[in-house]
C-alpha cells in the first residue's frame, strides 16, 4: 500500500528534472569546419598519336570530384569539354582543334559552388594534318553561320593513292577534326565515304559504295558495321536514323530477268534499288522496299538512263535518302531523272517529280532537273534538290550546276522554280553535289566535283536566300580530291564541348 505514492513521486520527480531540462538556456554550438575543395596535383596534356587534332588533359585530384578543361587560341576562340565523371584521376579528350596550332588550357574541378579554375595553366600544340587533307590548295573567303560542318573528303582517284575521310569544319572552314577510312582498297577503287551523319548518341557514321556501313566514335574506335552481302544487300549513298537503333539505308540486289523483247539479252543482269531497315541491336536486317513492286523492270516507259553495254545494268540509281515533314521517304533516282516520295510504311509510292510517269507538268523547260543528287522536302512542301545538269539540253541552258527549289502544286499537278542558286562563274559537276537549306533560311550548296577539276576548284558555297554569299570554301584538286556529302550542318558539337567565345 505504500509503493504507490512513492511511484507518483519519483514520477514527478522525473517530470519536472525534465521540465528543468527544457528551460535551460541551449549550450554554445560546436563551430563546423569549412570543406575543403579538391585541388589539383598534377596535370599534363599530350597530342593523340593516332589523330594529331586530338589532345588528352591527365588530371589527378586529392579526391575524387568532376572536372572540366577549359582551352583556348586567340584566334580559334575558348571552349570548353563536357564534364567528367567523378575521380581522382581523369585523361579526358579535347577535340575541335585546328592543325599545327597553340592551345593554352585550365583546369576546373567542381565543388560547392560550381566549378572553379585555380592557377595551374598548361599548353599544347597541335600536330599537322594527314597528307591526303593538307595537299589541297584551299582557299576560303567569310564565314558560316554554321559553327560546325560535317562532310567527307576523298582524295585520289585509283588505288593505291585513294584515302577516304570524315571530316569537321569550323565556321572559318577549317578542319578540326578528321578520320580516315582504312578499307578503301580494291575492288572498291574509287569508292569513298559518303553519307556522313551523327548518330543520335554523338558517334559519326558513314557508307562507302559497294562496301559497308560503319559508326565510329569521336576518337576514332569502330562500335559498328554492316557489311554488303547477298542477305543484306549492297548498301551505298544513303541511310537514316531511325528508332530503337534502327537504320533505314539504300541497297542493291542483283537480278536476272528477261530483256529479248527490248532487243536485250534473255538473261540481262541488273541492279534493283531496295531499302532495307538495319537493326543495330540484334543485327538483323529486312527488306521494307523494293523498286519492282511498283515499276517494271522490262518496259521501255520506265527507263531514262538505261547502258545495258555494261552490265550489270544500274536501273534506278538512287543517290540519295531523306525524311520529308509528313513522315514520307524522299528518294532521288539519278537514273530516272526523278525525284519520288515513299509512304511511311512503305506501301506506296505517293508523288513522281519529273522523269517516267511524273505526276507534275512543268511549264517552263528551264525548271527541270537532269540527273540530280541530294533531294529534301521542306517544311513548306517545296523539293530542294542540287541539279547536276548532266544531259541538259543546249535549248535549257547545258551543262552547268543548281541548287534548285521547286513548288509543287498538287489540285493543278505543274512543278515551277520558286529558287535557285548557280556559282559565279558557273560549275559544272556531272556527278556528286549536295545542297541543305538551314535553320536561318540560307543554303549551303556543295559542288562536289567539277569537269576539270585540276583548273575548276570544288566549292562548298553558303548562300542567303537572295543569293548573297557569305562564306565559299574552294578546293583545287591536286589527285582527284572531291567532296560528296554535307549530311549535317547542325551538329551540336564534337564530343560534347562548347564555344565560350
Amino acid at each position: 500500500m505504500r509503493l504507490a505514492p512513492i511511484r507518483v513521486i519519483l514520477g514527478a520527480a522525473l517530470f519536472a528534472a525534465a521540465a528543468c531540462q527544457t528551460a535551460s538556456p541551449d549550450p554554445t554550438p560546436t563551430p563546423t569546419a569549412t570543406p575543403v575543395p579538391p585541388r589539383v596535383t598534377s596535370h599534363s596534356a599530350a597530342i593523340s598519336e593516332a589523330n594529331s587534332l586530338i589532345a588528352e588533359v591527365k588530371v589527378a585530384l586529392t579526391e575524387p570530384a568532376r572536372v572540366v578543361i577549359e582551352y583556348a587560341n586567340p584566334e580559334a576562340g575558348r571552349f570548353r569539354t563536357a564534364a567528367s565523371g567523378p575521380a581522382a584521376e581523369h585523361a579526358i579528350p579535347v577535340v575541335r582543334l585546328r592543325a599545327e596550332t597553340a592551345y593554352s588550357y585550365a583546369v576546373g574541378v567542381e565543388g560547392a559552388d560550381g566549378f572553379a579554375f585555380g592557377p595551374e595553366v598548361g599548353s599544347f600544340t597541335t600536330g599537322p594534318l594527314p597528307d591526303g587533307l593538307a595537299r589541297a590548295r584551299r582557299t576560303v573567303s567569310g564565314r558560316s553561320t554554321q559553327p560546325l560542318i560535317l562532310t567527307d573528303y576523298t582524295q585520289g582517284i585509283e588505288y593505291p593513292d585513294v584515302a577516304s575521310y570524315v571530316v569537321v569544319l569550323d565556321d572559318e572552314g577549317r578542319i578540326v577534326w578528321h578520320y580516315k577510312d582504312v578499307h578503301v582498297a580494291p575492288p572498291l577503287g574509287r569508292s569513298g565515304v559518303k553519307g556522313v551523319k551523327q548518330t543520335p548518341d554523338g558517334n559519326f557514321a558513314y557508307a562507302i559504295n559497294s562496301c559497308c556501313i560503319k559508326e565510329v566514335t569521336p576518337l576514332g574506335r569502330q562500335v559498328d558495321q554492316i557489311v554488303g552481302n547477298a542477305v543484306d544487300g549492297v548498301m551505298h549513298h544513303g541511310f537514316l536514323y531511325l528508332d530503337d537503333d534502327r537504320v533505314l539505308y539504300l541497297a542493291d540486289r542483283e537480278i536476272v530477268f528477261d530483256d529479248s523483247a527490248n532487243g536485250g539479252d534473255a538473261e540481262t543482269a541488273a541492279i534493283v534499288e531496295t531499302l532495307r531497315v538495319w537493326d543495330q541491336s540484334s543485327g538483323r536486317t529486312d527488306e521494307v522496299w523494293n523498286a519492282t513492286d511498283f515499276w517494271d523492270i522490262a518496259s521501255p516507259d520506265q527507263r531514262v538512263q538505261w547502258n545495258a553495254a555494261r552490265p550489270p545494268v544500274r536501273w534506278t540509281h538512287v543517290n540519295s535518302l531523306n525524311r520529308g515533314p509528313r513522315g514520307s521517304f524522299i528518294l532521288s533516282s539519278r537514273n530516272r531523272n526523278q525525284v519520288f516520295s515513299v509512304s511511311p510504311d512503305f506501301s506506296a509510292v505517293e508523288r513522281l517529280l519529273n522523269g517516267p510517269d511524273s505526276d507534275y507538268v512543268f511549264s517552263d523547260p528551264n525548271d527541270l532537273f537532269h540527273r540530280q543528287h541530294s533531294a529534301s522536302e521542306l517544311a513548306n512542301g517545296n523539293i530542294l534538290l542540287f541539279d547536276n545538269g548532266a544531259t541538259r539540253p543546249d535549248e535549257e541552258g547545258g551543262a552547268y550546276s543548281r541548287a534548285l527549289e521547286l513548288r509543287l502544286d498538287d489540285a493543278n499537278g505543274t512543278a515551277e522554280k520558286v529558287w535557285e542558286f548557280r556559282a559565279d562563274p558557273d560549275i559544272y559537276s556531272r556527278n556528286l553535289g549536295d545542297v541543305q537549306r538551314l535553320a536561318n533560311g540560307n543554303t549551303l550548296v556543295n559542288f562536289g566535283r567539277s569537269e576539270d577539276a585540276l583548273q575548276i576548284p570544288i566549292a562548298l558555297i553558303e548562300t542567303t536566300p537572295a543569293g548573297e554569299e557569305v562564306f565559299r570554301l574552294e578546293a583545287v584538286s591536286l589527285a582527284g580530291e572531291h567532296l560528296r556529302s554535307f549530311a549535317h550542318t547542325d551538329i551540336p558539337s564534337i564530343m560534347g564541348e562548347t564555344k565560350i567565345e
